[in-house]
């Protein structure tokens, strides 16, 4: 992971009520036109880096995040409409971790405190903490679902000298289970319906929950001698991933690919090249009605300045 990040200039300009902008990027929006990115409406929460996003039932939530001060605030992107409305405020502090369980969000904040957010009744619940300090001094946090369980992990320290832990959360008796530790290098994670992918600097590793039981794949394309900030999601069964910053002893750069893993071949493949307006790292990236969704997070390294986004994008497949 990158030593520091700096927020100067996190600002941004905000749309007027939700409209798309009028500086679009794109061709105008053409819902049949794959293989497009097309902007929408901007985020409009303060801009931030590192947020909170995922769907439930064919809206996206985007929240919280930081750009030097942690925020809580809440917001649903309709789709269909494209939208935005403010929903009811994280009550934690920071946002370590997240996963969807049973079309309900759960967050854990820097206190290790979890709380369930359910979008039909926009309300929040604690839940059982995350059992492990450690995930708060943790320079990378990994975390998806799998059936319906979160599964949350942590590691730092030197590769000889390494401290790690991940766990499992069942929502239906609201208990957290220990899990194999996770491994060494790995940065951004997703996960199809039955196996987790932990993907980092020339790594990739598969979690099985049946076994409890990691393995290493593939080596991840992305590599230097330090990659972050990168995402990852999972479409139609496909996991794929990119994007973030990569440093390599005095250089850093934005990667502006997304790469997908072929399981059967055991092999990753270039599947989207991203626009320069879009590379950045710690963006939020969704998946929602077969769209995926990509914004906020971090652009610009001049003089180790980086500037918070408040942009969305749709790309169609």
């Amino acid at each position: 992971m990158l030593a520091m990040l700096f927020f100067p200039g996190c600002g941004g300009k905000k749309d007027d009520g939700g409209e798309s902008p009028s500086n679009n990027q794109n061709p105008p929006d053409n819902q049949s036109n794959k293989g497009s990115w097309v902007q929408k409406a901007n985020y409009q929460g303060a801009a931030v880096a590192y947020a909170v996003g995922f769907s439930v039932n064919g809206k996206i939530y985007v929240g919280m995040g930081s750009n030097g001060n942690h925020k809580n605030d809440l917001w649903q992107y309709d789709p269909a409409t494209n939208k935005w409305t403010e929903r009811k405020d994280f009550p934690g502090t920071g946002n370590l971790a997240y996963f969807v369980a049973n079309n309900k969000a759960y967050v854990i904040a820097s206190n290790m405190n979890m709380w369930e957010y359910n979008p039909e009744t926009d309300s929040w619940m604690q839940k059982a903490s995350y059992p492990d300090n450690n995930l708060y001094a943790a320079a990378t946090h990994i975390y998806f679902n799998i059936n319906n369980k979160g599964y949350v992990g942590y590691y730092y320290g030197s590769f000889s000298s390494i401290i790690s832990g991940f766990y499992e959360y069942n929502p239906a008796t609201d208990t957290w289970k220990k899990c194999m530790n996770t491994p060494w290098g790995i940065t951004v994670a997703t996960a199809t319906d039955q196996i987790g992918y932990a993907m980092g600097n020339d790594i990739c590793y598969t979690y099985n929950p049946t076994t409890d039981k990691w393995a290493q794949k593939a080596n991840f394309p992305l590599s230097g001698s330090d990659y972050s900030g990168g995402i990852a999601f999972c479409e139609d069964g496909v996991i794929y991933a990119g994007l973030g910053a990569v440093a390599d002893y005095h250089s850093y750069i934005y990667s502006n690919q997304i790469y997908k893993y072929d399981s059967d071949a055991n092999s990753w493949s270039v599947a989207i090249t991203v626009p320069d307006v879009l590379t950045r790292e710690g963006a939020v990236a969704v998946m929602c009605n077969g769209k995926l969704y990509v914004g906020l997070g971090l652009m610009g390294v001049d003089s180790g300045v980086q500037q918070c986004m408040l942009d969305f994008w749709e790309y169609s497949f």
